[in-house]
């Protein structure tokens, strides 16, 4: 047997496989939208956790937990709020343990949605956070990184100065035409 024949058998064997193993969805994957969060302190910033199922069944009632935390826990600096639209579930706290059950098509791959918005603390500026979601159940999670920004608020200096030097032109060239 030639051996460039059994080199390019093996190689096309190889890459079918990586094909055919491309469109396969395991059960309960994970994805977060968006990955880079810019968080500002007292705000609520929106992320949605994507929860997609294979064509198993697996969205035939059983019960998930989707936990949501820092990793490592740094308790009381973030808070989450949690929202689930599809069933109008609701979770807050330092850290989130919600259970839920998405139902739908067992034939098809269906991607269950969930809100989660995160708020950091006052004195968090400049901090940098993972925040890891999870699917208890499935053994499936992604992290999103979160940065703490500052609301850059002007002094009172650069907001007053212009405004006394623009009402001072506009009487001054008042005053010359009065003249």
């Amino acid at each position: 047997m030639d051996l460039k024949r059994v080199v390019t058998t093996f190689a096309i064997s190889i890459a079918l496989l990586m094909v055919a193993g491309t469109g396969v969805v395991s059960a309960a994957q994970i994805t977060i939208s968006p990955h880079n969060l810019n968080l500002v302190p007292g705000v609520w910033v929106p992320t949605t956790v994507h929860v997609t199922e294979t064509a198993n069944g697996e969205f035939d009632g059983t019960q998930h937990t989707l936990e949501v935390f820092e990793r490592p826990s740094v308790s009381g600096e973030l808070e989450y709020r949690l929202t689930d639209t599809n069933t109008g579930g609701t979770a807050s706290g330092t850290t989130i343990s919600y259970h839920y059950n998405p139902t739908g098509d067992p034939d098809t791959i269906d991607t269950y949605e969930i809100l989660v918005e995160i708020k950091a603390a006052d004195g968090t500026e400049g901090n940098t956070y993972i925040i890891r979601y999870a699917d208890t159940i499935q053994g499936s999670w992604d992290e999103a990184v979160a940065t703490v920004h500052t609301t850059a608020i002007p002094e009172f200096a650069t907001i007053a100065l212009p405004l006394a030097a623009t009402i001072g032109l506009f009487f001054f060239f008042n005053r010359r035409r009065r003249a």
